[in-house]
């Protein structure tokens, strides 16, 4: 127990937040600007803590969850681009709930309605750019950045809802579901830790 307490902590403590400022993307040609953007949404911690969870409350939902909840997703993103110009770093702290309330609902592994997983993926989609592009209007960064930083939040999604689901259909025991909502009661964890030092950088900036 002990071991993974200090496990925990070492891992909260790699995504401790430094002072909230917007990306600073270079321009140039499609391909170097759009994997610039995917690296955007894999290195920021609010999009990880926030869609982890996303994609392991659908597989457990539905073997076909993820696909059910992608083009939702996919909205939620779109219009977190559009609009981002109005974000603050405040809403990295609904983005983290959103990642908290899902990583709640994995946990307690209930036969939800439709809704509520895409509900949940529209949401969090849409606080997760607006966190991402925190300050950047619309047409303001090349077209190669908007669609990195899209697709690099969605494969966040897809690779959690992926493992789950490969290990679900492979091992489709009691303890394979359970075994998923550990790593989700672990995500809930960190998140709780990241929103903790999230609220407090917050409160001593302002």
């Amino acid at each position: 127990m002990r071991a993974a307490s200090r496990t925990l902590t070492a891992a909260a403590f790699s995504l401790l937040p430094v002072a909230a400022e917007a990306h600073n993307f270079a321009k140039g040609t499609f391909f170097p600007v759009f994997a610039q953007g995917v690296g955007a949404s894999l290195n920021e911690p609010v999009a990880l803590l926030t869609l982890i969870p996303v994609g392991l409350l659908a597989s457990l939902w539905q073997t076909e969850g993820m696909l059910r909840i992608w083009p939702w997703q996919l909205a939620g993103l779109i219009v977190g681009v559009l609009v981002a110009i109005v974000s603050s770093p405040f809403f990295a702290i609904p983005a983290l709930a959103g990642g908290l309330v899902c990583g709640i609902l994995t946990v307690t592994d209930r036969q939800w309605p439709a809704v509520v997983p895409i509900g949940a993926a529209f949401v969090t989609g849409l606080l997760v750019n607006m966190v991402t592009l925190e300050g950047h209007g619309l047409g303001e960064l090349p077209v190669g950045i908007y669609t990195g930083i899209v697709a690099g939040a969605t494969a966040i999604t897809a690779f959690s809802a992926a493992i789950a689901r490969v290990l679900l259909e492979k091992f489709p025991y009691f303890w394979m579901r359970l075994g998923v909502r550990i790593v989700a009661s672990w995500t809930v964890a960190m998140t709780l830790m990241y929103l903790t030092f999230q609220l407090r950088t917050l409160l001593v900036t302002s």
